[in-house]
């Protein structure tokens, strides 16, 4: 995505700004850019991601920014910023290779660090599960 990064047709359009970071780690878990690849937004912050799976070979392709300095939000094609978090994620085969998906999420979300790599989020939690399930198994 470096090359030619506003006019490319693949990712969210219609970008006006080049991301403040072209690094991979900001594909899965962002800790070691946090100070490198801060921005300070005026409204929500903006994540998408597109995964190709090949048969459980993943390639990734991230874009994190301030969702209203990263694209055009006068352009009527541009999708309204919404007013809180939310996120959706879309699955469909790659139609010229058969057994590949095209996998792409999107995130918006307001305060600090919150566009965070899912798997982190997802470790987190798991993490939360099982130290709960040990107090509760302590207790019984």
């Amino acid at each position: 995505m470096l090359q030619n990064f506003t006019t490319k047709n693949r990712g969210p359009q219609k970008r006006i700004a080049e991301p403040k970071v072209y690094d991979n780690f900001c594909d899965l878990d962002v800790w070691i850019l946090k100070r490198k690849g801060t921005v300070e937004c005026d409204g929500a912050c903006f994540k998408w991601q597109q995964i190709i799976d090949n048969s459980g070979s993943y390639s990734y392709m991230t874009m994190r920014s301030c969702y209203n300095e990263m694209f055009d939000m006068k352009d009527p094609l541009t999708a309204p910023e919404p007013d809180d978090f939310y996120c959706s994620s879309k699955s469909s085969p790659l139609d010229c290779i058969p057994d590949v998906n095209l996998i792409d999420n999107i995130c918006w979300c307001q305060g600090d660090y919150c566009n965070e790599a899912v798997a982190k989020k997802l470790s987190n939690g798991f993490f939360l599960s099982i130290l709960i399930t040990v107090f509760l198994f302590e207790l019984s």
